[in-house]
C-alpha cells in the first residue's frame, strides 16, 4: 500500500521498498531511523532519497541529500551463510550510510532483486546524485 502511495505521489522518482524486515541486516545499518522501522520505502528523486514508514498513510522519517552522499554502489555481505546484494548508501562525514536490501521495485511484489538489477539501480541512483552536485555547481541566473 506504501509502495503504491508513494509511487503515485512522486511519479518521477525511483521508489524502492523492503521486501522484507530489515532487522537482519542491522550490522549494515547505520542510520538509526532507518534501522528502527524494519519496513521501509525509500524514494530517490533530484534532490536526494526520503525514507517512509506507515501503511496507507506513509510517513516520512528521514532524508538525506544528494550533497550528503559520497556514493551509491553494490553491497555483497553474508547472512547465515548466503551471499545477498544490497543497495549502499555512503554518507559522507557526519551523515549515515544506509544499506537497502532485499528491494521490490514493483509494489506488492516480493522479491529479492539479484545483482544485475542492483548494478542498475545503483547506475540510476548514482546518476541522480551526479546530476544534482552538478546542478549545484552551476551558477544561478
Amino acid at each position: 500500500m506504501r509502495h503504491r502511495i508513494l509511487a503515485q505521489r512522486f511519479p518521477k522518482a525511483i521508489v524502492l521498498s523492503t521486501a522484507n524486515g530489515i532487522d537482519r541486516w542491522e550490522p549494515e545499518i547505520s542510520a538509526g531511523e532507518v534501522k528502527a522501522n524494519k519496513n521501509f520505502t525509500a524514494v530517490a528523486d533530484d534532490v536526494g532519497l526520503t525514507f517512509w514508514g506507515g501503511h496507507r498513510e506513509p510517513r516520512e522519517f528521514k532524508a538525506i541529500q544528494w550533497r550528503d552522499v559520497a556514493k551509491v554502489s553494490v553491497a555483497r555481505f553474508d547472512v547465515n551463510g548466503l551471499r545477498y546484494s544490497a543497495v549502499k548508501v555512503e554518507g559522507k562525514s557526519g551523515t549515515p550510510s544506509v544499506t537497502m536490501s532485499s528491494l521490490s521495485t514493483r509494489p506488492l511484489r516480493l522479491e529479492i532483486v539479484d545483482r544485475a538489477a542492483h548494478q542498475a539501480l545503483v547506475r540510476s541512483l548514482e546518476n541522480l546524485r551526479l546530476g544534482a552536485i552538478s546542478d549545484s555547481r552551476t551558477p544561478q541566473s
